[in-house]
């Protein structure tokens, strides 16, 4: 099924084996555990904030990435 990121500790979660989620506007966030479920809960106006600053990865370039390369990239 796929997933998802605690957006509190940073885990993976399985989605298919998802216990601990929570509906908010169209999004749902899926935790590890009931502590991470209830320290977004308790913080919920500032965990929505930090989400919506959270700027996808850039995509790597096609083939393998050399260190030269990489260097190149944040040269330029």
């Amino acid at each position: 099924m796929g997933k998802a990121i605690d957006p509190v500790c940073g885990m993976d979660v399985d989605l298919s084996r998802a216990i601990w989620k929570k509906d908010v506007g169209t999004r749902t966030f899926y935790f590890c555990s009931r502590v991470c479920r209830h320290t977004f809960l308790e913080n919920l106006d500032e965990m929505i904030f930090l989400e919506s600053m959270k700027v996808a990865k850039p995509r790597s370039r096609s083939g393998p990435v050399s260190n030269e390369t990489a260097k190149e990239g944040y040269e330029s």
